[in-house]
Order: structure tokens, then sequence, then C-alpha cells
């Protein structure tokens, strides 16, 4: 944690000293998860094979700022994600449900157009033939830290969580300017969370206590818009 904030403050003061352009995005966001240890403990505990909290959805909201003169670009926001798991056995009828409130600080590096800023003229971003893709490609890393609330509906006993994790994930994605003051990209990134943990997850279930925290590895893909 020490090292991010020391890392956030560099980020703070370069951008002050080269100067910045801003504007504000909206994310829509859709994710493919895979806790292996509670699965495990599912696939245990009943005859539902289906993976617990397989995908999540949601949305979040940015502020966009780059370097005035570099391609290199900041996207911190915030962000919600929902996810639900039903566990419909002959004995056994539980609904597990997942919030999660996070942040999550981006940063893109247009790596095949770094320095240029022809960029800004371009409007719609295809309008440079063959120039658009080498132009619009960026690649992006995110550490964050998340909340977590989960709670199990329907048990006979109270199976709640709070808990604070981290994350980290990479990928890909194309800045494509749709019209003067509207730009569209799609990311694709894969990711996992740092510290997870669910207490009183694997005694519900039976199972030994050490199974209450697992690895997550996820697959995301979000449609961000700026309006700039």
């Amino acid at each position: 944690m020490y090292l991010i904030k020391r890392f956030l403050l560099v980020v703070f003061f370069v951008s002050i000293i080269y100067g910045v352009k801003a504007q504000i995005g909206l994310d829509l966001i859709s994710a493919k998860n895979r806790y292996s240890t509670w699965n495990d403990v599912i696939y245990e505990f009943s005859e539902n094979q289906n993976e617990i909290f397989r995908y999540s959805y949601g949305g979040g909201v940015n502020y966009w700022f780059r370097l005035a003169d570099y391609r290199l670009e900041f996207t911190p926001g915030i962000y919600y994600l929902y996810s639900d798991f039903n566990l419909n056995d002959v004995n056994q009828n539980f609904k597990y449900i997942s919030h999660q409130l996070g942040f999550e600080f981006d940063i893109n590096v247009y790596m095949f157009d770094f320095v240029r800023r022809t960029f800004e003229r371009d409007c719609p971003s295809f309008s440079n033939g063959n120039d658009w893709l080498k132009k619009s490609f960026f690649i992006q890393v995110s550490p964050g830290i998340f909340g977590v609330f989960r709670e199990i509906k329907d048990a006979p006993e109270r199976v709640n969580t709070k808990r604070v994790s981290g994350k980290f994930d990479f990928g890909i994605g194309l800045d494509m300017k749709l019209t003067k003051h509207l730009i569209v990209a799609p990311i694709l990134k894969y990711g996992f969370d740092i510290g997870d943990k669910w207490n009183g997850f694997s005694e519900f279930h039976g199972t030994d206590s050490f199974n209450d925290g697992t690895s997550n590895a996820y697959l995301s893909l979000t449609l961000a818009f700026y309006l700039k």
C-alpha cells in the first residue's frame, strides 16, 4: 500500500509539471471470474457443478487526463460490480450475492503513437485509413482496491462478509473517436484479486477453515465512453 501511495504522488506531480488535458468517462463492465478454492468447496458440498460468482456486471465513472505532449493517459475512477449464484439441490436452495465497490487507477500507454499529437485533429479515428489502428491502440495496467459485501440468502445461519482487498489487471484497448466530442474505447483485460477471503464460508459448507481464502483470476471487458 505504501508503494502505491508513493506511485500516485509521483503521477500527480508529473502531471502538474507537464500539464494535463482532462475529461469525464463512463464505463460499462462485464467480467468472467474463477474463484478456484470456493468452486472446489461448492463441488464437494453440492451436486450443482456451476462456478460460484462466475459472471459479474456493473459500471463506473472515471476522471480521464493525460500529459500534454505525450500519449500517456490516466483514468482513476470508481466502479460497482454485482454477481450472484444459485445453488439448487434436492435438500438445499441458497442464493449467494456479491456487491463490490472499488477504486482503480488505469494507466494507458499508446506505444505506437506515444509522442505524436495529430490524433487530436482526426475525427473520427477511422478517417485516417490504415493509420487509425496505430493511433488508437493502447496497453493498460490497472492497480486497484475494492470493498466487497457478500451474503448467502435463505441460509439457516448468517454467513455474511465485509472485506477490503486489492486487485491488479492489464490488457489492451482501442481508443476510437466517433464524433468530435465522443470517444468509445473497448478494453479487454486479465487480472487477479489479492487477499480475498470469506470468513465462515468453509464452515458453512462443512470444510476446513483454510478454504475461506481463495484466488480469483478474471477476464473482463470494459466499454468506456469519454465526453471531451
